[in-house]
């Protein structure tokens, strides 16, 4: 059996999708395959692969996963900064707080 048969045998998916390429060393679909099967093409860019998009058989796009987040950035305290900014609780008059930003204090 050729080995395009033979993973089309093993392989439910490769019969059930013709124009997604299997075989090559990255993934290709369609357009029309982007949209009709977009579950299946998702679970592999998920899956860490590459896939390159043709349009008219010829290559459009690649789509490929993206790196890795690196650690989040904490949430700023806004409580502790209003509180470092005015230590002595709100100001109720706004001309006071336009000139303690403006540094005429």
């Amino acid at each position: 059996m050729p080995r395009v048969a033979a993973f089309i045998e093993e392989n439910p998916l490769a019969r059930m999708h013709p124009g997604i390429r299997y075989l090559s060393p990255i993934k290709t679909a369609t357009v029309v395959d982007l949209r009709n099967n977009f579950a299946t093409i998702s679970k592999w860019i998920h899956n860490g692969e590459a896939v390159a998009i043709t349009k008219r058989g010829f290559p459009f796009a690649t789509l490929s996963p993206t790196r890795k987040r690196g650690k989040a950035i904490e949430p700023l305290d806004r409580m502790a900064r209003l509180q470092k900014l005015f230590p002595n609780g709100p100001v109720a008059d706004s001309q006071a707080v336009l000139d303690y930003d403006r540094g005429n204090t």
